[in-house]
């Protein structure tokens, strides 16, 4: 039998399935004759150009090519499959995995563009990365699990931020980034080599208004339980003044502030850090957001003590000192009367611009 044809089938998941195409196949239909058992159906089918649409979120498979086979107690198979999706070739294989109801997975590889994949995944928020990535995906549909799993080499995406985590584009980072497809509530996993580990849960209809954990080092990040951003771990170094740099630019993009609103709170141990004008050595960082300002506390060999930064540019900041200990001059250089404050390029406005 050969036709052209469209399908559209719901499993028991939020997913709906739909197809366009050509088809070249047979179709196996047994209907029993008692009460209450429920038919088999059963379609082997090739195909070429053809279209296959799955929603939610949207994803347009076109110019497929490749054999299948639909039963409708376990799913949809498929072999020898090339398609397009974002635009790009892609090669996959389809494998029914239900055991009286519908359970598929897709598993594929290609390239895409980080715009297009954003957009898909309805991501507005600016990123500090361009270009494309390779990328093994896999996504479940059915009634017993509905999930997207990504991984990625990265090779071929540049990503701006300061040392270690960012990369030229020939670079690679091998990557993780996991998103549940059902129920009330998205859970989003990620991993960036072994540099940084991210857990996500929001309502599916507000992915802005979630809590999520940013773990920085080894471990594994788990999720809060309010609403907000914490971010946590571990650096051997850190620079504090390139970062304020990324961060205004970002907020550039961001004039309501709206991530820096998702922040709850910062708990980092740095090694070596660069801030204020100083070398800080073996310091504890810690901010957490209070009302409409920011507390902070630093610990570390050189200084320890607590500031209150308000979000109101004009309001003064508070600070209070434990303990300052400033490096000790070198006694095999002469002093001027006049030498230059060591401090003089530290801007206290500019320290708030991060925050």
């Amino acid at each position: 039998m050969s036709v052209s044809t469209s399908l559209m089938w719901k499993v028991d998941s939020p997913a709906t399935c739909f197809w366009r195409g050509p088809l070249n196949g047979k179709v196996k239909l047994d209907v029993p004759l008692a009460h209450g058992q429920r038919p088999k159906v059963l379609v082997d089918f090739a195909t070429a150009d053809a279209i296959l649409k799955v929603a939610p979120p949207s994803l347009e498979l076109s110019q497929l090519k490749g054999n299948f086979s639909f039963d409708i107690d376990k799913g949809l198979s498929g072999k020898d499959i090339s398609l397009h999706a974002f635009g790009k070739p892609v090669s996959a294989q389809i494998t029914a995995e239900g055991q009286g109801q519908i359970q598929t997975r897709i598993n594929a590889s290609g390239q895409v563009a980080l715009k297009a994949l954003t957009d898909w995944l309805q991501y507005t928020q600016p990123l500090p990365a361009s270009g494309e990535l390779p990328y093994q995906l896999q996504v479940t549909l059915g009634s017993r699990d509905n999930r997207l799993i990504v991984n990625s080499s990265l090779k071929g995406l540049a990503i701006d931020l300061p040392a270690p985590f960012g990369k030229a584009a020939g670079e690679t980072r091998d990557s993780r980034f996991g998103l549940t497809l059902q129920g009330p509530e998205r859970r989003i996993d990620g991993s960036y080599a072994d540099l940084a580990r991210f857990a996500y849960a929001a309502p599916a209809d507000r992915l802005a208004q979630g809590r999520g954990e940013l773990l920085l080092g080894t471990g594994e990040a788990s999720l809060p339980s309010g609403q907000g951003l914490r971010v946590r771990g571990r650096l051997e170094t850190l620079d504090l003044a390139p970062w304020q740099q990324q961060m205004e630019r970002l907020a550039g993009k961001d004039p309501g502030g709206s991530a820096r609103q998702n922040l709850q709170s910062v708990d980092l141990s740095i090694g070596q850090l660069k801030a204020f004008g100083m070398d800080l050595n073996q310091a504890v960082i810690r901010l957490l957001r209070g009302g409409p300002a920011w507390d902070l506390r630093v610990d570390s060999r050189e200084v320890i003590g607590n500031a209150r930064i308000p979000d109101a540019k004009t309001a003064p900041m508070s600070i209070r000192l434990q303990s300052l200990r400033l490096p000790p001059a070198d006694p095999n250089e002469a002093q001027a009367e006049n030498a230059p404050d060591p401090l003089a390029d530290v801007d206290p406005r500019k320290q708030r611009a991060g925050l």
